[in-house]
């Protein structure tokens, strides 16, 4: 029985692909993520991805754009966010991206033995 993958679908249309929960469709990161979604209660709200990658910061840009065009959100809260955004697009060409996409027997590496799993994306 192989390990279960993460079905969440990143902005940019690659599948997570990172091993999933016990009882979830869904890896750790993710699952967290549309939980906090699940509670947002004011439709205020904008709807921003997890910051995973320069698409997903992109994405939030226009949220955030809209929301502030639209007085969805008070300028200053918008204005914090945007900060945010540029910090995160900033790390988003620093931040190390394992190549697990595609390839499973990664995946299940990092799952079974995380010291070999770094050895190899480390080459």
């Amino acid at each position: 029985m192989g390990t279960k993958i993460c079905c969440y679908v990143r902005p940019n249309g690659a599948v997570c692909e990172s091993a999933a929960l016990r009882n979830s469709d869904m890896c750790y990161w993710h699952h967290r993520d549309r939980e906090r979604g699940r509670k947002r209660k004011n439709a205020s709200d904008i709807q921003i991805p997890t910051l995973e990658n320069a698409t997903a910061v992109q994405v939030a840009l226009e949220e955030v754009v809209r929301a502030l065009v639209d007085d969805r959100i008070d300028p200053h809260r918008g204005k914090a966010i945007l900060y945010g955004l540029q910090i995160a697009a900033h790390n988003a060409t620093n931040v190390f991206s394992a190549p697990l996409c595609g390839d499973r027997k990664l995946v299940e590496l990092a799952v079974a033995k995380p010291a070999e799993f770094l050895r190899a994306v480390m080459k």
